[in-house]
């Protein structure tokens, strides 16, 4: 189990991918497949067919490991 990574809520979600610069298209696209709140193990597959990983967010929002 994941308990080290907060989960988020879909709204949460949607404004960190507006920020990194996802369509708005994409964004709603993508929310409409996660849970609420997103659940990091029951969603992964759904967010990394569009990309959207921990590693890959950290990137857009100039995180360093």
């Amino acid at each position: 189990m994941t308990q080290d990574i907060p989960q988020i809520s879909r709204a949460e979600l949607a404004r960190m991918l507006q920020r990194v610069g996802y369509p708005a298209n994409l964004i709603d696209e993508i929310a409409a497949q996660v849970g609420d709140p997103v659940d990091h193990e029951r969603d992964r597959e759904i967010l990394e067919r569009y990309g959207v990983t921990r590693g890959h967010l950290s990137e857009l929002m100039g995180a360093s490991p």
